[in-house]
This record gives C-alpha cells, sequence and structure tokens, in this order.
C-alpha cells in the first residue's frame, strides 16, 4: 500500500499519493493543497503513523488507531504536541 497525503480541509477531498506507482519514485507532498490552500495530512494527529490506506470518505479515518483525521487535525492544530527536550524526560 501507498502512502496518501491528504487536505486537512473538512470541506475539500484532495489527496495525493506521494509515490509513483508505475515508476516507483517519489512524489513531492505538497506543505498546502492545491485547491484551497489548508495544510496537507501525511501522518495521522493522533498516533504519528503514516496514511497508508484510507477510505474517500468526507470523514477519512486512521488505518491503525481509527482516529477522525480531519477533526484529529483541527483540535491538535488549537492544542500542538507537548515538547521533550534532549537532555530532559520532562515535557515542558
Amino acid at each position: 500500500m501507498p502512502p496518501h497525503a491528504i487536505c486537512s480541509s473538512s470541506t475539500c477531498d484532495f489527496s495525493r499519493e506521494p509515490q509513483d506507482m508505475r515508476t516507483g519514485t517519489r512524489t513531492d507532498t505538497p506543505e498546502r493543497c492545491p485547491i484551497c490552500q489548508s495544510p496537507m495530512i501525511s501522518v495521522c494527529p493522533l498516533c504519528r503513523f503514516l496514511l497508508l490506506h484510507i477510505d474517500r470518505s468526507k470523514s477519512p479515518k486512521c488505518g491503525l488507531c481509527g482516529a477522525n483525521l480531519k477533526q484529529a487535525f483541527a483540535e491538535r492544530s488549537n492544542h500542538p504536541y507537548p515538547v521533550q527536550t534532549k537532555h530532559s524526560n520532562r515535557l515542558q
């Protein structure tokens, strides 16, 4: 299964496979959707697993943890991941 990248907008259904299946070469995933300019999602916002299989519905889910990808992205955008420093085990 090739990896996927999808638009984070709930109103846009743009997606791209960042690998050319005929040649096997990697293609660049845009940072922004070429249709609506929203950020692209290439990993699950919750479990950080690559999007290897996604359904083409309006609310695509992560194939590993089952999270609603667009909803989880919106929630994570409001509450970013905690940062762990290189020299500390404590989250900051």
